[in-house]
């Protein structure tokens, strides 16, 4: 069961522009704070382009597609990370949050899908594919990690991105994979705004 104080004490903060690999040693670090103090952690950030993929795929095999590669201590496939996409990584003792795995992995994405409906855009939640769908395309994924019973990793959510790139990969598998992004439907949300509504929906969907 969720502890009633659990949303009271969320630490979130917004980083912006922030290289993948730095993002990712960050992560790692917070996660020993976590694991320590039970403090949950939730950051918000984009990075430049770069090619990412899980733990279960070799970096160098993917060279040849001529974009920068870093390796991902994430479950999943490939995906791309590129300015314009919000990036929510959440570190989060999941005794503490009161479920398992895929209770969480249900509960980003519909913390994000509430995010997105609130804005206007309506989605579905593919859990094989782990991501959301608008009827144009996959918007948002997502991929996590747990190490010493501490969640890290997350959402990506294309927003204003150049999703074209997403042509030169098979994203989480899926051979010629459509993409969409929010800017297809509005462009009134800046990153930050996104994020913030996203805490809001994470806050709330955590209390049911």
């Amino acid at each position: 069961m969720i502890e009633s104080n659990f949303t009271n004490k969320i630490e979130t903060q917004y980083l912006g522009l922030v290289e993948y690999t730095k993002a990712e040693n960050l992560q790692h670090d917070l996660v020993k704070l976590v694991s320590q103090t039970k403090q949950p952690i939730v950051i918000g950030l984009e990075h430049p382009l770069v090619l990412t993929t899980g733990y279960r795929l070799q970096p160098n095999d993917f060279l040849h597609l001529g974009l920068p590669v870093a390796a991902s201590t994430r479950g999943g496939l490939l995906t791309i990370h590129n300015e314009g996409q919000l990036i929510v990584y959440s570190i989060i003792s999941l005794k503490d949050w009161g479920g398992g795995v895929k209770d969480f992995v249900r509960h980003l994405l519909l913390t994000t899908q509430a995010t997105l409906n609130e804005i206007g855009i309506s989605t579905s939640i593919d859990m094989d594919s782990v991501g959301l769908y608008t009827a144009n395309g996959k918007v948002a994924f997502c991929g996590i990690q747990i190490k010493e019973g501490v969640t890290l990793h997350g959402i990506s959510l294309n927003v204003f991105n150049d999703t074209d790139v997403f042509n030169k990969i098979e994203a989480c598998g899926i051979s010629e994979l459509k993409t969409d992004k929010v800017f297809n439907y509005t462009n009134e949300y800046s990153l930050k705004d996104i994020f913030n509504i996203w805490i809001k929906h994470f806050k709330l969907n955590t209390l049911q």
